[in-house]
């Protein structure tokens, strides 16, 4: 098993700097930036998300309201310069925290605010630390009184325990309802040697309604997730593997390099060239023909994937066909998308 790197050598922590660091380990989210109750790490979520997105932010809202959770462990009176901040990640365990940020308060700036440390931002809602023992109460801890800390057992207090195995590109797994990747993103998280882990075990036990868009021209294709995802299983993947169950069954095939289509007959029909030309409407209400040289890279530069619904893994067929139906027929996907069916 490869060797850890320790938290100081993560961090480059030197003696000169550890008296000005804390470590910030947040459960829920202050009063003012509760969201129906969520906790720290849905915020984290939602930041990231916003940030692969490049969701412009309004000047009347917090323009990192997770950062902004973290001044008032800054105080006039000491000398703390940099925050180490975490979210409690409890798909692990109630000890577990997931990175969200190492930021930095510039005392000398005429500007007083928290700036993050981009050299940190690959670790971003990947790096998971446990926290062994007692640190007392708070949330937030100096650094020294941490790392001096140690267990019964004699264990680090504080320890690097996981780094989910995907890029910062992807990041850890948002919730069913903030779901929203580009085909670059998805082929990321299959490609992953374990399976991107949290994005398996979410997507493996739903059946579901979802929404793939063609950016270039704002078509979209309605599909479902159930129990007929064996039905494609032919093309690349055993029937009698676990990765064929719900909604992480049908995507896979959508991530496959060599496919692409899951099936589809538009989508084989554009990899296969018999749809060699789409319609865009242009930025002036005029419409234009632009075509597809391509159409694998077509569907690798433009597809995007979300989910609509989600059901219990046990949820009959039935009920999500009906629901899939349910949807084509709210957005027309039919007669001016991209469903045959």
């Amino acid at each position: 098993m490869e060797k850890v790197l320790s938290f100081e050598k993560l961090f480059k922590l030197d003696d000169s700097m550890k008296k000005k660091v804390k470590l910030v380990f947040h459960t829920r989210n202050d009063d003012e930036y509760a969201d129906d109750d969520h906790d720290a790490w849905a915020l984290l979520q939602s930041d990231i998300v916003k940030e692969q997105q490049n969701v412009a932010i309004s000047d009347n809202q917090k323009q990192d309201r997770w950062a902004d959770m973290n001044w008032s462990c800054i105080s006039k009176d000491l000398p703390i310069q940099h925050l180490i901040v975490f979210a409690q990640y409890l798909d692990y365990g109630n000890n577990y925290y997931v990175f969200g940020g190492y930021y930095v308060y510039d005392r000398t700036k005429e500007e007083k605010k928290l700036e993050r440390n981009r050299d940190y931002d690959e670790y971003r809602g990947r790096l998971i630390v446990k926290r062994n023992g007692n640190f007392g109460q708070g949330y937030s801890f100096y650094y020294d009184t941490v790392k001096n800390k140690k267990t019964e057992n004699g264990e680090d207090s504080l320890q690097v325990y996981a780094l989910l195995p995907f890029d910062s590109g992807v990041g850890a797994f948002v919730g069913y309802d903030k779901v929203y990747l580009t085909h670059k993103q998805l082929a990321k998280i299959f490609e992953s040697k374990d399976g991107a882990a949290d994005w398996k075990k979410a997507l493996s036990k739903v059946k579901a309604v979802y929404c793939i868009t063609d950016t270039s021209n704002g078509e979209l294709y309605i599909g479902s997730a159930n129990s007929r995802n064996e039905a494609h299983s032919e093309k690349t993947i055993s029937a009698n593997s676990s990765a064929c169950k719900g909604l992480w069954g049908r995507w896979q095939y959508y991530a496959d390099q060599n496919d692409l289509t899951g099936g589809n007959k538009y989508f084989n029909d554009i990899v296969s060239g018999k749809i060699s030309e789409i319609t865009v409407k242009k930025s002036n209400g005029e419409f234009e023909i632009i075509e597809i040289k391509d159409g694998k890279e077509h569907i690798k530069n433009y597809f995007t994937y979300a989910i609509l619904e989600i059901f219990d893994i046990r949820t009959a067929d039935s009920v999500v066909l009906a629901r899939e139906e349910y949807w084509k027929k709210v957005f027309q996907s039919r007669k001016f998308g991209m469903n045959r069916n």
